[in-house]
């Protein structure tokens, strides 16, 4: 699993407003304690970690990643930027980090 979009806690309910990063944080909690098959699929921040990962997993039959800022909320219906595959994620620049 990778999002969640309602959490079973009545007071949280719908988090989709929520940044991505703190939904992640939400659905690391619920699944904290449920067995395989059912996981988190691994996330990073961190670059060259994700080419890393790509480039492992693309003879796997994986075709790319899912990319988004930790900051973005959930929107419906918005498919957003296709996520990058292997070969965009080789040829780009290392992002520069401040």
């Amino acid at each position: 699993m990778w999002d969640v979009l309602h959490h079973p806690d009545s007071g949280l309910g719908d988090v989709r407003p929520r940044p991505c990063i703190e939904r992640r944080r939400l659905l690391l909690d619920l699944l904290a304690d449920v067995p395989p098959p059912i996981q988190v699929v691994p996330a990073t921040d961190d670059y060259d970690t994700a080419v890393l990962w790509i480039e492992a997993l693309e003879p796997q039959g994986i075709e790319g990643v899912v990319a988004k800022p930790g900051r973005s909320t959930y929107r419906g219906g918005d498919r957003g930027p296709r996520s990058p595959s292997a070969s965009a994620l080789r040829s780009r620049t290392r992002p520069h980090r401040p």
